[in-house]
Formats: structure tokens, sequence, C-alpha cells
């Protein structure tokens, strides 16, 4: 078992949990763009990151370009105040450092000087009124002189330093000055492309992948459900990843941990939200109950119920029609 920290892991081992066909994009070339995108759930960051993922898809929508995003929320006993975007293994936003988060013009800016220099952004590429320069990475990425445009806030969230005192409230984790990591394990021996984690040592953590077509623009559909899964199972997942994918029509997969869960050819059209939920819940955790999505098809099943044992005979049709005049 090999220790190494959540996004160091999803960086890593991507390649082996994408198939083969989604690595390629649309023209046939090779591409290996992956952007991952940290964030604290403590302070509720989650909807922010997810738009930020759109923003990039929708800018960068060739398959050759961007080949996946994954969130990944980062929960007790990591850290407070997390927002780290990596591309490619190599960060390229720390709020922390960089003082804020970035606007969308400036993520865009950054990603497109590493994936595609000599893309257009349109008015994303309007000159600074400030130039400041940088650093938004190390290794092969240089440093780039772009507008210091950033959405600033206080480093620490009280609500989620709350949250965090009173979860990790009798932990027995190695703290080291004022960090905490979670120690994450990479599950060795998986054929099939297993993403799943150990935090702890013990816990394993699933990734859910949703594949998309991108000539269907089914995008903001994969967004809005990886927004849903990851709300609903924040604790249970340890990430969720968009594929967007080119070269077959029509496509539409779900996967956890490289065992498919939803076909849409198979399948018959797109989940519901509450199926899709019931899907991931029995297969990461059969035990939990989800609350009114589970209560609505108790509902619906006592109602039928009903209807079988106290259906109305003719005689007594017969006797209600009399007794309100109704011929």
């Amino acid at each position: 078992m090999r220790e190494i920290s959540p996004l160091s892991f999803l960086s890593t081992s991507l390649s082996s949990v994408l198939n083969e066909d989604e690595v390629v994009g649309a023209g046939g070339s090779a591409n290996s763009n992956d952007i991952t995108i940290e964030y604290c759930t403590g302070c509720r960051w989650m909807l922010r990151s997810a738009w930020l993922m759109q923003e990039l898809f929708t800018t960068f929508h060739s398959a050759d370009e961007i080949r996946s995003i994954t969130l990944v929320p980062s929960k007790p006993p990591s850290p407070g105040g997390t927002f780290v975007i990596q591309l490619n293994n190599q960060i390229i936003w720390d709020r922390k450092q960089d003082g804020g988060f970035p606007e969308s013009k400036v993520l865009k800016q950054i990603v497109r000087n590493v994936i595609a220099p000599t893309k257009s952004l349109g008015h994303s590429d309007s000159p600074p009124s400030t130039s400041v320069t940088s650093t938004i990475a190390k290794g092969k990425m240089e440093e780039v002189t772009t507008e210091k445009n950033v959405i600033s806030d206080e480093d620490n969230c009280d609500e989620c330093n709350e949250n965090r005192e009173g979860r990790n409230k009798g932990d027995n984790d190695k703290v080291i000055g004022t960090e905490v990591e979670a120690v994450i394990n990479k599950s060795i021996g998986d054929s099939d492309g297993d993403s799943s984690i150990m935090i702890g040592g013990g816990t394993s953590l699933p990734n859910v992948r949703i594949t998309y077509c991108t000539g269907c623009r089914w995008m903001l559909r994969s967004a809005w459900m990886c927004q849903e899964l990851l709300t609903t199972f924040e604790e249970e997942l340890h990430s969720v990843t968009l594929v967007p994918s080119a070269l077959s029509s029509g496509i539409f997969n779900i996967f956890i941990d490289g065992e498919m869960i939803w076909d849409r050819k198979i399948d018959g059209g797109f989940p519901e939200m509450k199926v899709l939920k019931q899907r991931v819940r029995d297969r990461i955790v059969p035990e939990r109950n989800l609350g009114h999505i589970d209560n609505d098809d108790n509902f619906q099943k006592s109602n039928e119920e009903v209807d079988d044992d106290d259906e109305m005979g003719d005689d007594d049709a017969a006797e209600l029609r009399n007794f309100y005049g109704v011929l």
C-alpha cells in the first residue's frame, strides 16, 4: 500500500480508470488532459466547483482538448478551506496560495496556455487592466503573465472549522504541525481499473464516472447528475468524473469503479434521479436509507395494497349512489 494524496491518486490513476476508447479524441489523437477540482465540503463549494467544470467543458468542448474533469470532495480529516485545481498532476490554482477563487476567464486562460496555446478564447482574451505575474504550476508549465483576477475570501471558513472540529472529535490521526492528512492507499491488484481508494486503512471510497456524447450535448445533464450524486453521497464517494466522448454517437454510460450501472442504449434512456441514486446506494452503501426517495416507493406500494384490499363491490357502490342521490 502506498500513501498518496487524494488528488495525486486521481491524477496518476485516471489512465487506468478510463477505457481505451475514451483516451483517443474525435480526431484520433491521444488526449491525456485530465483536470481535478478538489473542494472543501464544509465550506459548501461543490456548486462553485461544478460551475467551473461546466465552464471549462463549454469552452474546451473538443474531445482532443480535455479528456476528463473530476470533482473531489475534501472531507475531514483533510484540512478545511481546500480549493485546489490540478491539470495533468500539476497544481494550476490553490485558493490559499493565490488569494481566493479564480475568475472563469482567468482559469480558462491558464488551461488554454497549457493544452491549446493557439486557441482563441474570444472576449476572455481581452487585455487585463492590471498585469501580475503568478506562478500557476511547476515542472513543465512555465510562469505566465495574466490578470490576477480572484474572488477573495477569508482564509478560514468558520462554518467549515466548526464542522470539522465536531466531526474530528476523538480522531487518532497524526497531526503534523497544523496539517492533517488522511492515509490514501490505492487498491492494488484489480485488473479492471478499480479506482476505489482506502482511507484510514479501512474504508473504501469509490469513484463514479459518467461518459456522455458531446455531439448530443449532454454535458449539462451529466453535470447535474454529478452534483446530485455529490450532494447525496458526500461522505460515501471519493469523486465523480465526467468524460466527454465523440467516438460513439448517443453514448451515455455510468460506472462505479469500472462497473457499469447504467447504459442509455441498454436501459432505454436516461435514469430518473431517484433510480440512479438507488443504484449507486445499492452498490456502495446498501444499508443507507435515502429518505423521501425510498419513502415515495414505499408509499406507492402501500397505496397499491390498500387499493387492492379495499376495492368497492357493486352493492356498496349502489348504496352510496342512493345515499347521495346519484342515479
